[in-house]
């Protein structure tokens, strides 16, 4: 539900954007971007920022779990994997 509500809303501004006189300039970065114009330091305080996320989630994994199961979940395999586990999610939050 809540992501039909976003491609709606999403699409909603979008036409009445495009209906718009001015602005159009703006439309157009919206919906294609830059990626071109993308500095250095704009992605390493991005990479920082999805690191400091990683690191919150990999902190507080037991207590999501906790919260979205209702239950504490039982501990299956060794510690070493979270590690392994941990920089998995590192790395795909820092590719998007």
């Amino acid at each position: 539900m809540i992501g039909i509500v976003y491609a709606v809303s999403a699409a909603v501004a979008i036409l009445v954007m495009s209906k718009a006189t001015q602005e159009t300039e703006h439309l157009k970065e919206m919906l294609v971007g830059n990626i071109l114009s993308v500095t250095w330091p704009e992605l390493a305080r991005t990479a920082i920022l999805y690191s400091l996320v990683g690191v919150f989630h990999y902190i507080f994994r037991e207590r999501f779990l906790i919260i979205s199961m209702g239950s504490k979940p039982p501990i299956t395999g060794p510690r070493s994997d979270s590690l392994s586990r941990f920089t998995a999610c590192a790395c795909a939050c820092a590719l998007f």
